[in-house]
Order: C-alpha cells, then sequence, then structure tokens
C-alpha cells in the first residue's frame, strides 16, 4: 500500500474513516503506541488532516459588494486618519512635556551635584571644626592652667607683702610713719632693714560712686618686708590686738577700722570675698580657705570649726604648720567649765564625772585638717606631726582633739581589746601609715572612730588625748557626702570646778515635719479621759503637752466648758485639718 502523503510504500498503518488512507504513523502525525491504545470505536472513526480540514468553497462576490467594502474600508480609513490625527497632537503635547521635564531635570541634576559638593564640603569643615574644637578645648585648658599657674607665681611674689587697709588718704603723709605708728601700737618691734618698700595703691574703679567718681574707700597701703618671718611676726602681733582702728593709731578723724593682712592677687581677693560670704550665709565662727599652691586642683578638702557663743573659743592661726594643707586650730578656754560636750554634727549632754586634781586641764585644743593627694602629702603630713608635737610639749596639762582626713589609703585599723572603743593601726603598717603609727605613739593618741563610710573604709580620723564616743550621726546639718558621713564625737573632760552646762538649742523645723504621722501619734492619746480630771481653768493653762491641741478643746466645750475662759491662741495652722472651722479661728 502506498501512502497518500509521503508516496511510500507502508505496511503498518493508520487508516483513515473517511478517504480510506492508508498513512505512516509519523505522517499521520499519531504515535504508534497512541494508535494502538485507542478502542475500536475510535480507530473507526479517525480521520487524516485532510479530511478533518474544513472545505473551501469558491465563490464569486458581485461588484455592488465589493464597492460595499471599499466604501466601509474608506469610512474606517477616514475615522482612522482623524484619530491619528488626535494621537499626533497628544505626541507631540507629550513630547513638549518631556522636554520640559528633561530640562527640570537637568537643573535638578546640577542642583544635586551643587548640594554633594557642598555636603562634601560641608563635612570636610566639620571634620576640621571638631578638630579646631579639640583645640579650642586644649587652649582653654592651657588657658585656664597658665592663668592659675600665674595667679600661684603672683601671690608666691607677694609672700613677703602685706596690705593694709582703712587708713584714710592724706595730702603729703608719710606712709612709713604711719606704719611705725601701726607697729608700734600692737607692739611690734619693727627696724630699718625689715621694709624693703611701702607706697600706697590707687583705688580700684569699682570703689567709686557713679556721681561724684570719688573713692568710697580709702586706698590700700602695700608693705614688702624683707624676711617673710618678719612679715608674719607682724600679722601674729595684729590679730593678737582685735579691733585695731584709726585712733588707737593716734590718726585724726572718725575712728574706723583698719584690716592688716596678705597682699593678695586679685583672683584670691574674690576667693576671700565669696569665703567670707559664705561665713556669713551660714553663720560660721572660723573658716581658712585653701591656699592656691595646695592640693593640686584635688577635689574634697575644705576645714570649719564652729563654735557656740556661750564658749570662749579663739583661733591660733600661730599653730599651722609650714607648708599647710588645710589647718585649722582652735582653742576652747574651758578655766571654769564642767563636762563639756563637743560634737562635730551637733552637741549633747552627757553626764558629769568626779572632779580631776587641781592641776587638770585648763583648755581643749581643736585641730580641723585635711591633707589632699599630691607631690606635697607626705611632706605636709610630716610637718603636721612635728608641729603638732611641739605644741602638744608646751600644753601638757591642755586636751587635744584633732579631726580630719588624712588621706593614707594604706591605714588599716584594728580594735583595742580594751574599754576605751578606740582604734590601732595594724601591724604590718609602713609608709604614711607607719608615720601615723609613729606620731600616734610619741602624741599618746588614740583614734576612736570605727564608722565605715559607702565603701566600706574609715577616712575621717578621730584623734585625741582623752576618752571619746563616735557615732554616726542621725540629724546632719549639712547634705551628706557618702564617702564621709556626719559623726556625733563626744568628748568627756574633767575639770576642777563646774558651772552650769551650755544647754543645746534646738530649732523646729515645721515645714520639714511628717504632719500625718504626727496626727494619728496624738489620735491614739486619749484626752478626754487626760483632761477629765481637770477643770477649765487648769486645762487652759496647761502649756505642757496640751498646747496648740485644738481639737482636745473642742471636746471640752462639748462637756459644757465656757469658751470664753479657754485660751484659744498660739495653735499650729498646720493641724487646721484635724481642729475644724470652730477651733481655728485665730490661725
Amino acid at each position: 500500500m502506498i501512502c497518500p502523503k509521503c508516496n511510500d510504500v507502508v505496511e503498518d498503518f493508520v487508516l483513515c474513516n473517511k478517504c480510506g488512507g492508508q498513512y505512516h504513523y509519523v505522517c499521520a502525525g499519531v504515535s504508534e503506541l497512541s494508535y494502538r491504545k485507542m478502542g475500536v470505536e475510535k480507530k473507526a472513526g479517525w480521520r487524516c488532516i485532510t479530511c478533518r480540514s474544513p472545505q473551501l468553497t469558491e465563490t464569486h462576490p458581485s461588484l455592488s459588494d465589493v464597492l460595499k467594502e471599499i466604501k466601509s474600508f474608506r469610512n474606517d480609513f477616514s475615522t482612522m486618519k482623524v484619530e491619528f490625527t488626535n494621537i499626533k497632537s497628544d505626541i507631540q503635547c507629550t513630547m513638549q512635556h518631556i522636554k520640559e521635564l528633561s530640562s527640570k531635570l537637568d537643573t535638578m541634576e546640577g542642583r544635586f551635584i551643587e548640594f554633594d559638593r557642598r555636603l562634601t564640603s560641608s563635612e570636610q569643615k566639620l571634620s576640621t571644626l571638631s578638630i579646631v574644637q579639640k583645640d579650642l578645648l586644649s587652649a582653654q585648658k592651657t588657658i585656664a592652667e597658665l592663668k592659675a599657674q600665674n595667679n600661684s607665681h603672683d601671690q608666691y611674689s607677694r609672700q613677703n607683702n602685706i596690705e593694709i587697709s582703712g587708713i584714710p588718704t592724706k595730702k603729703g603723709e608719710n606712709v612709713y610713719t604711719i606704719l611705725n605708728d601701726l607697729c608700734a601700737t600692737v607692739g611690734f618691734q619693727l627696724s630699718d632693714h625689715d621694709i624693703d618698700s611701702i607706697h600706697r595703691v590707687r583705688p580700684y574703679p569699682s570703689s567709686r560712686t557713679e556721681s561724684n567718681n570719688e573713692p568710697t574707700r580709702p586706698a590700700s597701703i602695700i608693705v614688702r618686708f624683707c624676711q617673710r618671718r618678719r612679715k608674719d611676726q607682724l600679722i601674729a602681733a595684729v590679730r593678737a590686738r582685735r579691733g585695731l582702728t584709726t585712733a588707737h593709731i593716734g590718726l585724726p578723724g572718725p575712728a574706723s577700722t583698719v584690716y592688716i593682712g596678705d597682699h593678695l592677687t586679685p583672683t584670691n581677693k574674690l576667693l576671700l570675698k565669696r569665703a567670707r560670704e559664705l561665713k556669713l550665709e551660714k553663720n560660721y565662727s572660723y573658716l581658712q580657705d585653701r591656699k592656691s599652691t595646695d592640693g593640686q586642683g584635688a577635689r574634697g578638702g575644705g576645714v570649719l570649726i564652729a563654735a557656740r557663743r556661750e564658749l570662749r573659743a579663739r583661733p591660733r592661726p600661730e599653730w599651722r604648720s609650714r607648708p599647710a594643707a588645710e589647718e585649722l586650730w582652735v582653742t576652747l578656754e574651758l578655766d571654769a567649765a564642767t563636762t563639756a560636750a563637743v560634737g562635730a554634727a551637733r552637741p549633747s549632754r552627757p553626764a558629769p564625772r568626779p572632779c580631776r586634781a587641781a592641776n587638770a586641764s585648763s583648755n581643749l585644743h581643736i585641730a580641723c585638717c585635711y591633707f589632699p593627694h599630691g607631690n606635697n602629702h607626705s611632706e605636709s603630713l610630716q610637718n603636721f606631726y612635728d608641729n603638732t608635737f611641739d605644741i602638744l610639749q608646751n600644753n601638757l596639762n591642755d586636751n587635744f582633739l584633732i579631726l580630719g582626713d588624712f588621706n593614707i589609703s594604706n591605714a588599716s585599723w584594728d580594735s583595742f581589746n580594751d574599754s576605751t572603743q578606740s582604734f590601732k593601726l595594724s601591724t604590718n603598717s609602713d609608709g604614711l601609715a607607719g608615720d601615723l603609727c609613729d606620731f600616734m605613739n610619741l602624741s599618746n593618741f588614740r583614734q576612736y572612730n570605727g564608722c565605715v563610710n559607702s565603701n566600706g573604709r574609715v577616712l575621717d580620723l578621730v584623734l585625741s588625748s582623752d576618752k571619746c564616743t563616735v557615732s554616726n550621726s542621725t540629724t546632719p546639718l549639712t547634705p551628706e557626702d557618702a564617702h564621709h558621713k556626719s559623726l556625733d564625737i563626744t568628748l568627756n573632760l574633767q575639770t576642777h570646778a563646774f558651772i552650769q552646762n551650755v544647754k543645746t538649742r534646738l530649732k523646729l523645723i515645721y515645714h520639714a515635719a511628717d504632719f500625718k504621722a504626727i496626727g494619728k501619734e496624738i489620735s491614739r492619746v486619749n484626752w478626754i479621759a487626760d483632761l477629765a480630771t481637770l477643770n477649765t481653768e487648769e486645762s487652759t493653762n496647761t502649756r505642757g503637752k496640751f498646747r496648740g491641741q485644738r481639737w482636745q478643746v473642742r471636746e471640752i466645750l462639748r462637756q459644757g466648758s465656757s469658751a470664753e475662759h479657754l485660751n484659744t491662741t498660739g495653735a499650729l495652722c498646720w493641724f487646721r485639718p484635724l481642729f475644724g472651722h470652730q477651733g481655728c479661728r485665730s490661725c
């Protein structure tokens, strides 16, 4: 058999049901496996590709039909032409917009390039600015250090100078004669070889009035001594002669106070002014500032001793060691005093002990000191030890109390096994701690502070020649430092005579009280029962624990007492919620 498509002989074929042609599987487009899997009905209905294609019939359209088609094409073409015209207009408008957008994009690209250039320049300037800022901070630090060094050198150059202020200015005056009269008044032997130079300075602009530009206070007199020792002796003599005025020197005119002290730099004068303002603000008795050459800018420090007005206290500037760190000596004259209590935070009143012998101590010498870390730390401590030992030898019958922070980091304290409640340095103490141990042994001092700070260390030492008691203060007068807790120190002094004990002054701070707790405590008391046994006159005259409690008076009023016999003044207005409106008319 011949395949109708390829005209080759076919043996195994696919039979077309319509034309009867026998095709190769490939020519029929059917795989042999698929054809064999066909069922009988499906094989009987199979047709070749030619038989399955639709049969086209040739038709001859008429002229009118052709004309209609051409006319339809022309109408469609006209419509398409109009639409193409509109599309062309839209395209032209779009192109114009694209050109404008392209121009704007070019402009924005240029601006972005400019922004990028400026940003790069700003980043470079910022990097340079950070370097300049560091250099500026370094320069400011250097300037501050140079100012401090200049002030230190300036003050050092004035160490032989004294400044006398309060002397009225007189035309044609002789300042050397004024100095001689002053020295004669205070009992100081002045020789011609002591003075290097003396002159009166011109007044500062701040000391002139705005109206007539005349000085409000006379200009100071500066005296330069050849020896610093002689200058210190004159200052000590002046301080011993308190209340020196121009009348004592023999100057005419109204008497005015004369002040004599070290010749300070403007910076140190401002520091002294601030210290005096603080002294007046805090009602301090004695105050010493840190010297500009001490401490090297270390933090902490500042010594102060405040004494009650009833006690006879006087500072001892001549006892300060040289060079001094921060050291202040004050002597309490207890020539007729009984057992006194000296507290670092608040005084107390211990019970008096049996009196001493006739040659018992009559004075108490208190030293408050602070030794900051620095290059002169060891030297300052050794000078203090030597100076204190000399003071002890000259005052054998007196009592001594030394308080302060010695900044000895390797000091370790162990408790004595006795009833003194004192502490001793550990046996392996060396260096600064060993020097302190030697000083305490030679001076017969013991250390009584065992109160540790937040780091578990004892920083503030309490050295005393007599037994004393040290405890943490429950009522500190100033905000506490975590490293230096406030301490209550009670020192019992036994003398040969007794006078009336100095009573502790207490000031109640009502605005800081917890009145809710006070109200609860008052409400627990059965005031009706306490006042039931008292008549009206006794109730109103009871000024102890019933004074000011207005609400129990209302209860008495309910019992029939007459209001005209009741003293209703002096109540605390903080108890207004407890009293009510009727009992608080006078608040």
